[in-house]
């Protein structure tokens, strides 16, 4: 499963893949990292809603970024979840499930270039902004091979290959 959403990541880099319509899911995937304080966990739920069913609760753990969360989808403020496990164990949610996307963030890396925001997703867009490497940024939304984030009140698309995985 992951190195067919690898594959579709790889994909959609090099064919600069159109992003789905506002509500709607894409298709492939990237690691992030839980950033919930809450003692109580982070819910993971069977529909993208706080209505809906909970399927599993992340245990906080004690370190801040160690609980990592591979991104499959997203809707409408809502992350699609297929797996779930610490840095250093085996993972404690192998499933489907859906969590609130301000709950998670990605890590910047250098890649050949400094990371770039991008106005859309995509390389051929005009660059909004620089950051620096190894910050953390709130994911807001997402797109086959591009991840849209917040960093310091700047929101724009950050390339998978910028991502530290």
């Amino acid at each position: 499963m992951q190195r067919l959403c690898a594959g579709l990541v790889a994909a959609a880099l090099l064919n600069n893949a159109t992003p789905p319509a506002r509500g709607e899911e894409a298709n492939c995937g990237f690691r992030a990292w839980l950033t919930d304080t809450d003692p109580a966990g982070t819910y993971i739920r069977d529909q993208p809603s706080t209505t809906s069913r909970i399927v599993a609760t992340l245990k906080r753990p004690a370190e801040p970024y160690a609980m990592g969360v591979f991104v499959t989808g997203y809707r409408n403020g809502w992350l699609r979840i297929g797996l779930a496990a610490p840095s250093n164990g085996p993972p404690v949610f192998d499933g489907e499930g859906w969590m609130a996307s301000r709950l998670a963030a990605v890590t910047t890396r250098d890649f050949e270039t400094p990371p770039r925001l991008y106005v859309q997703p995509s390389t051929a867009s005009r660059v909004a902004a620089e950051l620096p490497s190894g910050v953390n940024v709130t994911i807001i939304g997402f797109a086959c091979g591009f991840a849209r984030v917040r960093h310091q009140g700047r929101e724009g698309w950050l390339r998978a290959g910028h991502m530290r995985q």
